[in-house]
């Protein structure tokens, strides 16, 4: 009897070895264990007759599925600002190592990049940071003398229209004596007066 016994537990697990082994990947099988008669056997669907137990599930579980490890990509930085001034070969090789990790390129491909980056274009890279330092120094000189002419504009308009405002106070005072002014002084008040319109109404 208990000899019977040993091979029935050995069978019922031979038979959960097997339906594991036939359970399509990521499958979700319930395993019965059920009675016929003196004798028992394994299913995968409900018992007809009396069931002698559940054993389990096969396969992978939601918990399972839910622990894999998240994806991780490191950011990507932006491209260096004298690149602009490199050959194509050399910008290539920037953008290789900038963009190597978030490939996913090993320490070994991107040790062979800098290596062959030092090589071919150690000497264009300091020669493009160069030009890019030329270049922000003479935008940074056309700016100030944009500005220092905007300034010089603005100062113009103040001293004209404070000469402007002079003139017409001078004006206006000649303008009350006219009537007693001689031919000559009605002359020089007329060319005052030509003089201010072209200068200030204009």
């Amino acid at each position: 009897m208990g000899i019977q016994n040993g091979v029935v537990r050995l069978s019922l697990g031979a038979a959960v070895l097997v339906m594991a082994a036939i359970a399509p990947s990521g499958a979700f099988a319930q395993v019965y264990r059920c009675s016929n008669g003196g004798s028992t056997y394994m299913s995968d669907r409900p018992c007809n007759g009396a069931a002698v137990g559940k054993l389990g599930s096969l396969g992978p579980t939601e918990r399972t599925r839910d622990m894999s490890a998240p994806s991780y990509a490191p950011p990507i930085g932006k491209a260096p600002e004298h690149q602009a001034y490199m050959s194509a070969q050399c910008a290539s090789l920037n953008d290789a190592i900038r963009t190597g990790p978030a490939r996913g390129l090993q320490s070994s491909s991107m040790q062979d990049l800098y290596h062959e980056y030092h090589q071919k274009c150690q000497e264009e890279e300091s020669a493009a940071q160069q030009r890019l330092g030329q270049q922000k120094m003479a935008e940074r000189k056309e700016r100030q003398s944009q500005q220092m002419a905007e300034q010089a504009q603005r100062n113009a308009t103040v001293t004209s229209r404070e000469q402007c405002s002079e003139l017409l106070r001078i004006l206006s005072s000649k303008r009350r004596q006219l009537d007693g002014m001689n031919a000559g002084e009605k002359a020089d008040y007329q060319r005052f007066e030509a003089n201010y319109n072209a200068r200030c109404k204009n």
